[in-house]
């Protein structure tokens, strides 16, 4: 947003936002959701990775059952990657 003000512009974040037009407001929503989705989608990899199905010692190093089969978990987390995908199409689309 910085990069956007004027220069000399003593204007605050919060009433740039507000002065914005709505679809400056939507694509700078819609950066916010971008790095909210990464962060899940990053945790719960890494969660994914190492302690999916809830049992000790089923890391994917130590299990080739957890290489090829989905636990719930995993399911889980397609489903929130399907939905973010879907509802980002659709802002996108109408943004």
């Amino acid at each position: 947003m910085k990069l956007n003000r004027k220069k000399g512009s003593q204007i605050n974040y919060t009433e740039y936002f507000h002065i914005m037009s709505p679809k400056q407001k939507m694509l700078y929503t819609s950066n916010i959701h971008h790095v909210l989705f990464g962060l899940v989608a990053f945790t719960g990899a890494v969660y994914g990775f190492l302690y999916a199905d809830g049992v000790p010692d089923t890391t994917w190093f130590h299990c080739n059952f957890y290489k090829i089969n989905m636990f719930d978990f995993q399911k889980y987390m397609n489903m929130v990657a399907v939905g973010y995908f879907i509802f980002d199409f659709i802002f996108c689309v109408y943004a």
